[in-house]
This record gives structure tokens, C-alpha cells and sequence, in this order.
């Protein structure tokens, strides 16, 4: 029997959902979190920016996670779907003018997409 290693091992946070990988997107992404955390968490200057966006991280997390088996109720997915719209809200929340549809669409409305082909 072949012995394996800690090294070998990939472990998945979600077994039931397939891994996918955009180098393009992902690393840079994963680069700029890293120094946005490091500036929250290890550093002296803590922006309520960094706060919000660590929250909303937070909530879609959770909000990713698929409810499975026989037992899946609406009530579930409707609970899934305030999760996102509470991450969108976090996310867009301002000071001045608080958080809605409107500051959520202004948000998404700023993002524009390193590949065309991923939206």
C-alpha cells in the first residue's frame, strides 16, 4: 500500500462542489486580501473599510455553504439568500447614507471584470 504525506493531501472545504481555479483572478485577489488583512489584524492603521469588507467575507462564507439532504426547506434558501443580501449590505455600507438597494447597485455597478468571459 503506498504511503502519502502531508504534503499530498488537498483537503476541500466543500467536498460536494467541484474546485476551480482562476489563476487570474484568484491570485491577485488572494494577494490583496493577505494585505488587507495583515493591515487590519497585525498592523496599527484598522479602517472601517477593512472591518466591513472582513464581515461581509464572513457572510458570504456562510452564505456559500449549500444546505443538502432530504430535509432542504424553502425557508433555507431563503435564509442562503438574505445571508448574500446582508454581504452586499455590509459591503456597501456607508456612514453617511447607511446601506440599501440602492448603495448595494451603486457598489456592483464599480466592478468591472479582469476576464470578460467569467461574468
Amino acid at each position: 500500500m503506498p504511503s502519502t504525506s502531508f504534503e499530498e493531501f488537498h483537503g476541500q472545504s466543500s467536498p460536494e462542489l467541484p474546485e476551480r481555479q482562476i489563476p487570474e483572478i484568484d491570485e491577485p485577489l488572494f494577494e490583496i486580501l493577505v494585505k488587507r488583512w495583515e493591515r487590519h489584524y497585525l498592523g496599527f492603521r484598522r479602517s472601517r473599510q477593512d472591518r466591513a469588507l472582513f464581515r461581509s467575507l464572513n457572510m458570504a462564507v456562510q452564505a456559500s455553504e449549500l444546505p443538502g439532504g432530504i430535509d432542504v426547506t424553502i425557508y433555507d434558501l431563503g435564509r442562503i439568500l438574505a445571508l448574500w443580501v446582508s454581504a452586499c449590505e455590509t459591503l456597501a455600507h456607508t456612514p453617511h447614507s447607511g446601506s440599501g438597494l440602492r448603495q448595494v447597485c451603486a457598489l456592483f455597478d464599480g466592478v468591472s471584470l479582469v476576464e470578460r468571459s467569467v461574468g
